[in-house]
């Protein structure tokens, strides 16, 4: 009976308190079984098999990324150059004498102008020729058959502009165009006065010229013309010219 009784006692100290613990640790080992851990692996393979964020899509555009950064970011779609070296604006201003067929005498105390050209042909052509478009207003006051005029003449061209290069920075420049002139004037004597001296008209215009370019690739040309017009009213222009190009 006595031994009996300290068997009993040794386990109820002993095997009882122990009973959670190894509870508890098989409980682990189940959860790190190899069957528990290939469950788990099919799980984790499914859901990115399911997630598009890595599908193949996602994986080819990822790629298709790195690639464009390792070969320096070049844009996809690179910006266009219908403009690079074709378009250029221009103004001039200088001494100009004007006339009209019907007499009286006219002065103007200069002229200048504004123009926007666009080269048509191919950039490496020898010869530059521009589509152009010009607006030249001339305030003047003049006499016809002793009546007074005080205005402004404003003539609208559209033509074309030749130009090559004679040296590494200069180049001669040519233009012809055809517009229409129409007379703002005013009496200023009071006295009625004749509607010969207000008329307004087609013209054409020549012009010669050179630039001299500056900057780098000639984005800046500074030269002198020679300019004429005829028609409803004449005008002979010598003036500066100032280019840019873009």
């Amino acid at each position: 009976m006595k031994l009996t009784a300290r068997l009993v006692l040794v386990y109820l100290m002993v095997g009882l308190p122990s009973a959670p613990v190894w509870a508890k640790g098989l409980d682990a080992l189940s959860d790190k079984s190899p069957e528990a851990a290939e469950q788990q692996e099919d799980k984790d393979s499914s859901k990115g098999e399911e997630d598009p964020a890595f599908g193949p899509d996602k994986e080819g555009d990822a790629a298709e990324a790195t690639e464009a950064s390792e070969a320096g970011g070049v844009p996809a779609n690179p910006p266009s150059n219908a403009l690079t070296q074709r378009l250029y604006l221009a103004t001039s201003y200088g001494w100009v004498r004007a006339s009209r067929p019907g007499g009286g005498s006219w002065k103007a105390s200069g002229m200048s102008d504004f123009a926007v050209g666009y080269r048509v042909l191919p950039i490496k052509s020898a010869f530059n020729i521009a589509a152009t478009y010009r607006y030249a207003p001339v305030a003047l006051s003049g006499q016809v058959n002793g009546h007074s005029y005080r205005g402004v003449w404003e003539t609208h061209y559209l033509g074309a502009r030749a130009d090559t290069n004679l040296a590494t920075s200069v180049r001669l420049v040519a233009s012809g165009e055809l517009g229409y002139l129409h007379a703002a004037l005013r009496r200023t004597d009071g006295l009625p006065g004749e509607n010969s001296a207000a008329r307004s008209g087609a013209v054409a215009a020549f012009g010669v010229g050179a630039d001299y370019l500056l900057l780098d690739g000639g984005v800046l040309a500074v030269g002198p013309r020679l300019c004429g017009s005829y028609g409803v009213a004449t005008t002979r222009q010598i003036a500066v010219s100032v280019g840019l190009s873009f």
